[in-house]
């Protein structure tokens, strides 16, 4: 893994680790993956391959979360956290 993909990986995680103290209910510290496109500057593809690799390791876990679509409906949508005592704010593991 180069430095440039060590270093955005590591922001992943700490997008991730923000998110702690945000959100309500079940959904606290979950976001989805076009929230984090959105924080990291990567594609959609680049945030869920290193997703996998997280959840694979045990340290990130998907939920539901309740979302707006672009026509205004209520749906679900799958919101990834940090799993509780992951304290970790490196992602150069991944």
């Amino acid at each position: 893994m180069d430095e440039i993909n060590g270093i955005t990986e590591a922001e992943l995680v700490a997008a991730l680790f923000s998110a702690q103290a945000t959100g309500t209910g079940e959904a606290v510290g979950a976001l989805t993956t076009r929230v984090l496109t959105e924080k990291v500057g990567r594609s959609k593809r680049w945030i869920r391959e290193r997703l996998r690799k997280l959840i694979d390791k045990g340290r990130v876990e998907s939920i539901t979360v309740q979302v707006v679509d672009i026509a205004g409906r209520t749906t679900t949508s799958p919101a990834y956290r940090l799993r509780a005592g992951d304290d970790k704010r490196s992602g150069a593991d991944v």
